[in-house]
């Protein structure tokens, strides 16, 4: 995984995250024979710890055959690293629409893994497989992402 974290409000530092792990990925694309893959976050901190204060673990998935970051891309981005997020058993949602209206969902997801016999043993995460474009902002009730916790049994 192409990382780069982050703390602060996501609404204001997602950008400069993910402007440079694009960067990142399509330099490096044609040497490695990479595809894009969803773009993915990860949010150690509890949800009521104020937004200021988020730490925002974002990432673009690569292969395994990628072993360094150019030179060239660590002195303008120092924050990039490669890392391997390990996943085991997961509980997951699907859900449609925008960022700021996943909570009930959110909820809805922990409701379950409750219900099962299992907790939350790991970060908040999201897979963002449809959201604001590039170049247009597109329709935030459109935007899917899947919303992923990993799992253990009780």
């Amino acid at each position: 995984m192409l990382v780069y974290e982050i703390t602060g409000d996501p609404n204001l530092v997602g950008k400069e995250a993910f402007g440079a792990l694009f960067k990142a990925f399509y330099s490096i694309k044609r040497e490695y024979g990479l595809e894009m893959l969803a773009p993915k976050a990860q949010w150690p901190k509890l949800p009521d710890t104020p937004k200021h204060e988020w730490v925002g673990v974002y990432g673009l998935p690569v292969t395994s055959a990628v072993k360094k970051i150019p030179d060239a891309l660590l002195k303008e981005y120092p924050k990039l690293r490669l890392e391997t997020w390990q996943y085991g058993m997961v509980g997951e949602i699907l859900h449609i629409g925008s960022y700021t209206s996943e909570g009930p969902t959110v909820k809805r997801l922990h409701n379950f893994i409750e219900s099962q016999g299992y907790k939350i043993s790991g970060n908040h995460e999201e897979e963002y497989l449809k959201g604001p474009g590039v170049f247009l902002r597109g329709n935030p009730d459109r935007y899917k992402t899947i919303i992923r916790y990993a799992i253990q049994k009780k």
